[in-house]
């Protein structure tokens, strides 16, 4: 259920993700994006919109690696990934313990890391 409280910042979010990524072809507006994007993440996460704030770290993660933050990058993917754990934990009524014990050693996180130069430690 949407209530009042997260419609400005699921609007706000909704216009990050259609819009700002297909003008974002230079570092100003990257950075102008990823300054945006860090802005939001903590409003969606005291709302526990994970989904979004997944969405929106996964998005930063992407400006950074555009900007040749490699380790900003890095600490975004991260950090999507955390939040898209809270949400599928908060969706499926599973506890966040027992999701968050699943590895994330896939070869399709590896793939993802690659995209953004993560090395696993």
């Amino acid at each position: 259920m949407l209530n009042f409280v997260k419609l400005p910042i699921i609007l706000s979010a909704l216009f990050l993700y259609g819009y700002v990524p297909m003008v974002s072809g230079n570092a100003s507006i990257d950075s102008k994006l990823v300054s945006t994007l860090e802005d939001s993440l903590p409003q969606l996460a005291f709302v526990e919109d994970h989904r979004a704030a997944s969405n929106a770290a996964l998005q930063l993660a992407s400006a950074r690696s555009r900007l040749g933050d490699t380790a900003g990058a890095c600490a975004a993917l991260g950090q999507s990934l955390e939040q898209y754990r809270k949400a599928v934990a908060k969706e499926s009524g599973v506890s966040e313990a027992a999701i968050s014990s699943v590895n994330d050693d896939s070869d399709g996180m590896e793939v993802v890391r690659a995209k953004y130069g993560c090395t696993r430690v």
